[in-house]
Formats: structure tokens, sequence, C-alpha cells
């Protein structure tokens, strides 16, 4: 064999292999899941492990708590199975302004062709409608996006290969699909660094929460970007303050610049974590900030009314600390008294809740 055609084998080999590669990297690579379909411009962005919130003992009354607030046994009826046991991972986004929206990405066990059932079913009760009434699908990047009417709401459905499930408002549902597709969150580069792509000032807020879990995982977690005029906002909350010590103290609080909220769980379940995180925009403002939770906590839980709804117990487990100009503020408690807490809640909600403890 001469050298060149030599040189040539060698070299169709190489290309031959690379693209072997190449394409084994891009089945491998992550898909995009719930949370990269954030938009930049999301004010409020929820992120439920629904998975690991169904193996934790909060469930039971977690679900509970869900079903008085959504609608959920409609949405079984429809489809037909009950839909918060496939679901594993959901994100809820909100937007700011006339451009923004509200919409839920959402991944887990249920297939195209049972979702189309759902979507079917829902717009018939809903309005009346026939399966050859539904609105056409368009392609928008690696979505299919159809239009789905609820009484007065026009949402779309979004569903793509290896795409998590949208369901928003019309132009946040295109804002997220897009968001979906950006190349560096489905990228090789995902590969070596799994950590989800969010955008500021949400990324540091998830970084905040996973700092002080301390390797837990988050079964909630919860940011939001504080828009501007917060100062006018925490002097108008001068007046909800019962005491005039800490009506003075918090009028050294600035300008939050973003807050997060998380869940976890340890001791094999037996307890969890309620943790806000607040990035109060200097130090001294974080100092005033932690000093007014503290204080409002301390006058609250000497509230008789508040004992004997069941608040006493919540309001001892609060505690406050800074870090720079961050504020951490968390409730520590046995997953039992959590579930007790979120039945409590469910409770004055409804007007329910006896005066009993």
């Amino acid at each position: 064999m001469s050298r060149k055609r030599r040189l040539a084998g060698i070299a169709s080999a190489v290309l031959v292999a690379t693209a072997l590669t190449a394409g084994g990297l891009w089945f491998l690579r992550p898909a995009p899941g719930p949370l990269d379909a954030v938009p930049s411009t999301s004010l409020v962005v929820v992120d439920a492990d629904v998975r690991g919130l169904r193996a934790s003992p909060l469930w039971e009354r977690t679900e509970g708590f869900l079903r008085g607030s959504v609608p959920l046994d409609r949405l079984d009826a429809a489809c037909g199975f009950a839909t918060l046991s496939r679901l594993e991972h959901g994100v809820l986004t909100i937007g700011q302004g006339e451009a923004g929206g509200v919409g839920l990405a959402l991944s887990g066990g249920i297939a195209k062709e049972e979702f189309l059932h759902c979507q079917t079913q829902l717009v018939i009760g809903a309005v009346g409608a026939t399966k050859n009434q539904l609105a056409p699908t368009v392609s928008h990047g690696g979505f299919s996006l159809t239009q789905l009417r609820l009484a007065d709401v026009e949402l779309i459905v979004g569903l793509g290969l290896r795409r998590p499930l949208l369901i928003a408002t019309p132009t946040w549902a295109e804002r997220m699909a897009d968001a979906a597709d950006e190349p560096e969150k489905s990228s090789y580069l995902r590969l070596l660094s799994p950590a989800p792509r969010l955008p500021s000032p949400h990324d540091g807020v998830r970084a905040r929460l996973e700092k002080e879990a301390a390797g837990l995982p988050l079964l909630l977690a919860a940011s939001a970007k504080m828009p501007e005029g917060q100062g006018q906002l925490v002097a108008s909350l001068l007046h909800f303050l019962p005491t005039a010590e800490l009506v003075q103290r918090a009028k050294a609080i600035g300008e939050p610049k973003a807050a997060g909220v998380s869940l976890v769980t340890y001791e094999q379940g037996k307890r969890a974590t309620l943790r806000l995180v607040v990035d109060a925009g200097s130090e001294a403002s974080a100092a005033a900030l932690r000093d007014v939770v503290l204080g409002t906590r301390l006058a609250h839980s000497q509230n008789i009314v508040l004992r004997l709804a069941g608040a006493g117990k919540l309001l001892d487990s609060i505690s406050a600390t800074t870090d720079g100009a961050w504020v951490i503020a968390t409730i520590d408690d046995t997953t039992a008294a959590f579930g007790d807490h979120l039945t409590m809640l469910s409770d004055l909600r409804s007007g329910t809740k006896p005066l009993s403890r």
C-alpha cells in the first residue's frame, strides 16, 4: 500500500471515529430540563422536586394542601390517572410587566399520547369543543405549541423531543421555549458541569440556598428578583410592625435585591428545615432586617390568640442570622410538625381552624 493511500485511510478512520464520538455525545448530553425553561426576565422561579417530595413524610399533607388549592380532581378525571403520581420535576415561572406571564415546565412519566388525551378532555369539558375544533399546532424551535383555552384563560401547551412539557400563557410560552432551546443550556459542557443554568439573580439565590443546605437535596427552591422601588415597599410595611422600636430599626433596611426559600429534610426524613435567604444589599441593611425578623417573631410569639390557633410552636422555631449582605432565616422542626403547620395554614385560610391550643 502506498504512503498516500495509508494516509487517506488513517484520515478516513479519524473522521469516522470523530463522527461516532460526536453522535454518541449528542445522545449522552443532558437534555433541557424544566429549570432550563426559565426566561431571563423571570421575576419568580419555583422549583419543586416532586419525586423527592413524594418519597418524604411531608407528601401526604403536601398533597392534601395542593388539592385544597388546585382542582387536581378535575385534572385526574380528565386524564384517567393520578397526575401528581407521574410528575417528577416541576418549575413555575412568573414574568414581570406586560412582556411577562405565567408558565409551568414539567417532566415525568406521562407519555405524549396520554397528555394529548388529557388536553382533549379538558378542552371538551371546559368549552364543549370537539376534537376536530382544537387549535392547530405551530412549530417554535424544538417545540410544538398548541393553544388550549380553559374557561376565560388562554394557555399554550408545548411539547418537544427531549424537552420539558410547557403550559403557559401565550407570549410567555414562547419565551420559555426559547430559553430551553438556548445552546448553552444543553451543551456538551453540561456533561462535566450539570448545574442548572439560571438567569441572574436567580442563580445567586440558588447558589446561596444550596450552600446553606450543605449537600442536602432541595425538595423545594424558590427565588424572586426584587423589582425597583423596594424602599417604598419596606416603608409601607412599617405600619404592620408590632412595636415602635422595630419601626425605628426597620428604617435602616435598604432595598433588598433578591430572596429565596428552600425546603430540605434530614435524619432519614424525620426532620425538615424551611429556609429563607434575602440579599439585603448591604451588611447594615441585613443586620436591620435580621433584627426586625427576630423582634417581630418575639412579639408575635407572646400573642395568646396566635398560640391558641396553634402558631406558637411555629413561631418559636424561627431563627435568623446574617452573612455579609445576606439574611438567613430558618424554621427547623420535625416533619410531623411541618405537616401540622401545613394543616394549620390550610385551616386558617379556609376559616375552619378552632382556637383549641
